[in-house]
């Protein structure tokens, strides 16, 4: 980690000492270690910012990034699954989805998500 990153991470980790369920600094923390490639860890941070707040779309759907980047197909699924009952919105998990269904050979679940990607970005535009 660089000059600022190891910085940021030491207030947040002050911050989890007066509050260990502080959600932003848990959240915080695992871009940190997303931004640095140390997946594992962001993973262990997303996963107990979840904890927390299991509506928090963005932390579910980081997670879901980074299972896929595990190859752990079915946690990306659960994860994304998740983000998208928070933020039906956002398409792009949509889009993730169907690569995850994919990537686990499941290609009729997949062409559901993309085509629901499909739809939902045309009205994005």
């Amino acid at each position: 980690m660089k000059g600022l990153d190891k910085e940021a991470l030491s207030e947040y980790n002050k911050a989890l000492e007066i509050d260990p369920g502080h959600e932003n600094a848990l959240y915080n923390i695992a871009q940190l270690y997303d931004k640095t490639g140390n997946v594992d860890e962001a993973i262990r941070y997303y996963n107990r910012t979840v904890e927390i707040n299991v509506s928090n779309a963005d932390a579910q759907y980081r997670l879901g990034k980074d299972y896929m980047k595990k190859k752990q197909y079915d946690d990306a699924i659960d994860a994304f699954h998740t983000a998208v009952m928070s933020d039906p919105n956002n398409v792009e998990i949509y889009n993730d989805l169907g690569t995850a269904y994919k990537a686990k050979g499941m290609e009729k679940d997949a062409e559901g998500y993309f085509s629901i990607y499909k739809k939902k970005s045309k009205k994005v535009k």
